[in-house]
């Protein structure tokens, strides 16, 4: 049953999640190669100057369906918002450029041609955080660019810090939730991917539809020939020796 006393003592306990305890994550999409855009620091500063961001909502678009009886609203698609972001403008219009630059690349501004997809889109992670900067909770955005660029308003009476307003678009969106053992405040995305994709991938092992309804057989499988591996140097490790000098 759930009371007041009930609600305090969980909110004591477990505290409640603030609005202001988040960061955000992104790799400059591939146009940004071999500019001086892409340079470790400038990204850094980026990515701390975001004052705002918005978790993505979602609807679910439905039409109305009657077999008998009461009309229900049965659903056929989802329909993924854009998330604004916002951003600090430093005094160099580095964030600004940055933008300028992302936008540029989608079309080319002279021939007014449109770069490859992939060669202008990026996955966003949007990390929710504890008050001792844990991360909690994670939403990923898959193929994400920037839809809109607002303008910026600027006059001799204005005396704010000047802001960026950004719109991006993406595919679609996927949550997941943290906990502290598998993730630190700075690491990346840890204990989160699936074990079995994990050891697929470090083992540069090809992934296909046998691997996938027999896991157990095939692991079992690549731990041999590493075994097998791994006695055959153990008995040639002299011949190597001299092999290699």
């Amino acid at each position: 049953m759930t009371t007041l006393s009930s609600f305090i003592s969980e909110v004591k306990t477990g505290a409640l999640a603030k609005t202001s305890h988040y960061s955000i994550n992104f790799t400059p999409p591939n146009i940004f190669f071999g500019t001086t855009l892409n340079s470790s620091n400038q990204v850094r500063k980026l990515l701390l100057y975001c004052n705002s961001a918005q978790l993505p909502g979602i609807n679910i678009s439905t039409f109305q369906s009657r077999t008998f009886g009461e009309t229900r609203e049965m659903p056929y698609d989802k329909l993924y918002d854009n998330v604004s972001l916002s951003f600090y403008v430093d005094r160099d219009m580095y964030i600004k450029k940055f933008f300028d630059t992302w936008v540029d690349g989608i079309q080319n501004p002279t021939t007014r041609t449109f770069e490859y997809y992939d060669q202008y889109t990026t996955d966003i992670e949007i990390r929710i955080q504890d008050v001792s900067e844990t991360t909690t909770y994670i939403v990923k955005l898959f193929e994400a660019y920037p839809k809109t660029i607002s303008p910026i308003t600027i006059g001799y009476d204005q005396k704010e810090v000047m802001q960026l307003q950004v719109s991006m678009n993406y595919k679609y969106w996927q949550s997941q939730l943290v906990s502290s053992a598998n993730l630190t405040k700075e690491g990346p995305l840890q204990g989160v991917a699936d074990p079995f994709t994990q050891l697929t991938t470090e083992l540069e092992i090809p992934f296909n539809m046998d691997t996938f309804m027999n896991p157990g057989d095939f692991i079992s499988q690549q731990l041999v020939d590493l075994q097998g591996l791994g006695n055959f140097v153990n008995t040639n490790l002299g011949s190597l020796k001299d092999f290699f000098g």
